[in-house]
């Protein structure tokens, strides 16, 4: 079981009883970096406690050596943190590269908080007209186990026949809006924001400069 992979580490999970790997890197860690860190009490990170911000690289490889130059498969997505005794799954460290804040960006959810249905994006969130963010969009706060998200990257490849059980889209899918474009343009033009706003510019304009959640963790 992996140990201390953090924020710019790149890792390895291997799927169960066969020797495939997929590759990612961590590009934030909910717990470490929050740690001693003022952020609003209101912004959705308590739901994502325990957990590791990662993008998947595309391919599917035979050894633990990472790949040079990855193309980014699975751009965001929360996993329960690595270093759990209790995914029963191999994982480790093959690198790291430093984390470009200017390019993260967090999963984008609606839900209820608060009492109204906000739209929620990182530290930032902005309140919507949606009655019911389960009816609509049904795209809620979430995250997923690191071998739900392995079974997606090899679908995502057209690999569903190297999947063990029961795959489902909507596991990756109902997590980000990002996977709906057309649902989420809508929310932003009714909220009056650009779609195409990084999140860097986004929450710096908001008062939330993104840099001081990165400080405390340079190598």
């Amino acid at each position: 079981m992996a140990k201390k992979i953090s924020t710019g580490d790149i890792f390895y999970w291997k799927q169960e009883g066969h020797p495939r790997y997929i590759f990612g890197r961590v590009l934030f860690d909910v717990d470490r970096q929050l740690k001693n860190v003022i952020v609003d009490k209101e912004s959705y990170f308590n739901s994502y406690a325990g957990c590791q911000l990662v993008e998947i690289f595309k391919g599917i490889y035979a050894s633990t050596s990472p790949p040079d130059n990855p193309e980014i498969l699975i751009p965001r997505v929360f996993v329960f943190r690595m270093d759990l005794k209790s995914h029963q799954m191999e994982c480790g460290k093959a690198g790291y590269k430093e984390v470009d804040i200017t390019k993260v960006e967090f999963p984008e959810v609606v839900g209820n908080a608060y009492n109204e249905v906000r739209l929620m994006r990182g530290e930032l969130y902005f309140r919507t007209a949606i009655k019911d963010a389960v009816a609509y969009p049904g795209i809620l706060p979430g995250a997923e186990f690191p071998a739900v998200i392995l079974d997606a990257a090899l679908a995502l490849q057209g690999r569903e026949d190297l999947i063990e059980g029961e795959y489902y889209p909507e596991s990756l899918t109902d997590l980000d809006l990002h996977y709906h474009p057309d649902l989420r343009q809508k929310i932003y033009h009714d909220l009056k924001i650009s779609p195409d706003v990084s999140y860097y510019e986004l929450a710096k304009e908001m008062g939330r400069d993104l840099e001081r959640l990165y400080a405390v963790h340079k190598k």
